[in-house]
């Protein structure tokens, strides 16, 4: 049985920048979201009729106000396994130049901006059911009142 080596083609500046920016926004979320934890309602509206008032209540509880969070981890680890396995090469190194490892980079490139993409849309999700819970009504706030919700509360 012989053993074979993988190597890692190098990504793109690209590629960590938005990998770092991932890792900013998941822990900005998870930040936010337990520091706005203690001012939430003990029950949370999670169904609305048409006209914006709720019909449905759930109870407060960490795992249910930190669901965007466990959203994003999902997607940077799905989305960041994709991204590895675009880099690994199964025959050890190659030449940086060679058109499959700029490919691969490419590639890779594409998944994680992808995934920072929608990383991004939860931060903005969890920030939306912040306003929501804290109003008790469908919609989000007008843009001063968001903003003293943001601040303030």
């Amino acid at each position: 049985m012989s053993a074979s080596r993988v190597s890692m083609v190098w990504p793109t500046p690209a590629t960590r920048v938005a990998l770092a920016l991932i890792a900013a926004i998941v822990i900005g979320s998870g930040t936010f979201l337990l520091g706005r934890y203690p001012s939430l309602p003990w029950l949370l509206p999670v169904h609305f009729r048409r006209n914006g008032v709720p019909d449905g209540w759930q109870y407060k509880t960490h795992l249910r106000v930190m669901l965007p969070v466990f959203v994003q981890l999902a997607l940077a680890l799905t989305f960041g396994a994709i991204g590895g396995l675009l880099l690994s090469r199964p025959h050890g190194t190659r030449d940086a130049d060679a058109p499959d490892v700029r490919a691969a980079a490419a590639a890779a490139e594409a998944v994680i901006l992808i995934a920072l993409i929608w990383v991004a849309f939860q931060a903005y999700a969890g920030w939306a059911l912040v306003q929501i819970w804290a109003v008790g009504r469908a919609g989000l706030a007008s843009g001063t009142a968001a903003w003293r919700l943001w601040v303030w509360s």
